[in-house]
């Protein structure tokens, strides 16, 4: 019987590239841990995920080919054994994550997600997946979650489960060739041919680093500063991802001296109830471009980015590859149109399906891709929002990062007590930054006046 195959879609494209570009590296591990609490019942969590792995086809994919002709097909289901480790004091649950996180993809011909069942030396446990970026995004580990705790809720309690198979990834590969010969593909072609018209650069670096070796900073809002964000943006009709765009977009103009900004951010990419209730990599990544007036007051700013919002996810759809192809021929260029990305990630999985108590991280990879990549967390219903800076380690230290996230929350904090103020009138630098350089300045004045 003779397999089926198909092409990859543009998002895996994109991973494929970023892929090639980096063997042998985990710079495609998309990885998190899920630990129980109370004695967990190995043999169900086993069956489970077995679950998981056959009711969603995207699990399954296999990639066959080389070089650019790569095409992929699904996988027949087989039961997985999934492999169990004891967590003990010699052997640490952060020493394990720290294994699998390492463990990088041999991405042909070979299964592209990898599961390992935890068991602590009280009886509770867990489990930690690492999945390859071409068959997953992290919507699609929110969905991972919610139903393997599902069904293992089910397995524990004697439970009726639905053995249907879930929609096909494959669905989508179709629905992605009938939007390349649609009107609206033309419509989005048009859209960010005109947003990039010209071009102006605003790099946080202007170095483009080759490696992908990167380090991960946290920084955790208080639940007063939290809603204090939250308070600013409801009362002002708009979001917590638009006042930091908004941010981000001025730093990076005031720093470069532009009238425009360019800065990356990852786009959910699922248009319907269907493809968000599908596993599978679907997520692209969109350059967002806005002018900047500096004399426009900032809150009429933050409002123009959630407007500029619309238009970028109504045209979301359109591949960036074909779009940054498009403008390195038109203006005879190599480089990335940006070096900055900013992510707000709130995909909570649904514990309403299971009552079993239980808590979620993820697993940072130690790669990054572009320069510095932001990530907004709001997804643990803790009331805080914790901030990820990813950055390449040879660029930038962890005091720079610091810097960075001073400045980013003192220019916030000054747009929330006058929303009115001009964004020629928002400074950058650090009120513990014009604190040094003013002293500074006056001890190098008086030690002058002293000769």
């Amino acid at each position: 019987m003779s397999v089926l195959k198909y092409e990859l879609t543009a998002p895996q494209k994109s991973i494929l590239l970023t892929e090639q570009f980096n063997e042998n590296t985990c710079v495609s591990n998309i990885c998190g841990t899920l630990s129980i609490k109370q004695t967990i019942d190995v043999d169900a969590l086993e069956r489970a995920i077995n679950l998981f792995i056959e009711k969603n086809d995207s699990m399954r994919i296999h990639l066959f080919g080389e070089g650019s002709k790569i095409n992929q097909f699904i996988k027949d289901y087989s039961f997985v054994a999934i492999n169990k480790v004891k967590i003990n004091v010699l052997y640490s649950l952060s020493n394990l994550e720290k294994d699998v996180i390492n463990q990088h993809f041999t991405i042909l011909n070979n299964d592209l997600y990898r599961f390992i069942i935890f068991i602590n030396e009280d009886g509770t446990g867990g489990f930690i997946a690492n999945l390859h970026h071409i068959i997953s995004d992290a919507w699609t580990m929110s969905l991972l979650i919610d139903q393997i705790m599902s069904y293992y809720y089910s397995l524990i309690t004697n439970k009726k489960i639905d053995y249907t198979k879930n929609d096909s990834y494959i669905d989508y590969i179709f629905e992605e060739q009938k939007y390349k010969e649609s009107s609206k593909f033309e419509r989005a072609k048009n859209f960010w041919e005109n947003q990039f018209n010209d071009l102006e650069f605003s790099y946080l670096k202007d170095f483009q680093s080759s490696s992908y070796e990167g380090c991960r900073k946290c920084f955790s809002l208080t639940k007063k500063k939290t809603n204090l964000l939250l308070d600013f943006c409801n009362n002002n009709k708009t979001s917590i991802f638009s006042l930091f765009m908004a941010v981000l977009n001025i730093y990076l103009a005031k720093i470069n001296n532009t009238n425009s900004s360019i800065v990356g951010t990852p786009i959910l990419n699922r248009s319907n109830f269907k493809e968000k209730n599908t596993t599978g990599m679907y997520i692209s990544t969109v350059p967002f471009r806005i002018n900047i007036d500096r004399n426009c007051n900032c809150i009429d700013f933050i409002h123009k980015i959630s407007k500029h919002e619309l238009s970028v996810f109504r045209n979301q759809r359109y591949p960036y590859n074909l779009l940054l192809d498009n403008i390195r021929k038109k203006f005879n260029i190599t480089k990335n149109l940006f070096d900055v990305s900013l992510s707000y990630q709130n995909a909570r999985n649904h514990r309403n399906t299971s009552s079993i108590p239980y808590s979620c991280k993820w697993l940072f990879n130690n790669c990054v891709v572009n320069n510095l990549d932001i990530h907004l967390y709001d997804i643990d219903d803790t009331g805080m929002i914790n901030i990820y800076y990813d950055f390449k380690k040879d660029l930038f230290s962890e005091d720079d990062i610091e810097l960075l996230h001073l400045r980013i929350m003192e220019m916030i904090e000054n747009i929330i007590s006058n929303p009115n103020l001009k964004i020629s009138d928002l400074e950058i630098l650090s009120f513990k930054e014009k604190n040094y350089i003013l002293n500074e300045y006056n001890n190098k004045i008086s030690n002058k006046l002293e000769e």
